[in-house]
């Protein structure tokens, strides 16, 4: 097996890798053994790799978390980093998206529940900003792009206790379908 620490450092500073030439073959050589061991290892260990839940791309989770101990890594590591970056993206989009905001301040008027056509909705939230938020480019100007904006964040409302339903109720007669938004406890 080859020695890591020296692999890792080849690969983190590739000019010290072969300080006598700098062709490019040489400069990559370092990286290729390095990887070719982190798949060996990660194949030796991938069937004892089980996690918890599910992340996206659960095949690269899987290969990273099995290859942990041939990166130099504590077991866990990699899981702890991602879920942490997850929630950091998730806090950094609700932070700057207006329709959050939006649905947020609109579901404290409502006692947590709005159950609404797109177009009803759409106004709703309009009269919940300013209007110099609402002629933005990224605020959503049809129903149609207020579903696919709210398709789009309800995993991170999810995440904040807000349910979205897109296909809540569909009128038999005018085919209008209707947005259920709830949530339990107050937002704002």
């Amino acid at each position: 097996m080859a020695n890591f620490s020296v692999l890792r450092s080849a690969l983190l500073n590739p000019n010290n890798a072969n300080p006598k030439s700098n062709s490019r073959q040489n400069l990559r050589q370092p990286r290729r053994v390095y990887w070719r061991a982190l798949q060996r290892f990660e194949l030796k260990n991938r069937a004892d790799v089980k996690l918890e839940t599910s992340p996206r791309m659960a095949d690269f989770a899987v290969a990273i978390t099995a290859a942990e101990e041939g990166l130099g890594w504590e077991p866990g590591t990699f899981i702890a980093a991602y879920e942490a970056n997850l929630e950091l993206a998730m806090i950094d989009l609700t932070s700057q998206d207006p329709l959050i905001e939006a649905i947020s301040k609109c579901l404290a008027t409502h006692e947590g529940l709005i159950v609404e056509p797109a177009t009803e909705l759409l106004r709703l939230l309009e009269k919940s900003v300013p209007v110099e938020e609402a002629r933005k480019r990224n605020w959503p100007k049809q129903p149609n792009q207020l579903t696919r904006s709210l398709r789009r964040l309800a995993p991170v409302m999810r995440s904040m206790g807000i349910e979205v339903e897109l296909d809540f109720e569909r009128d038999k007669e005018t085919n209008i379908k209707r947005i259920r938004i709830t949530s339990p406890r107050p937002t704002m």
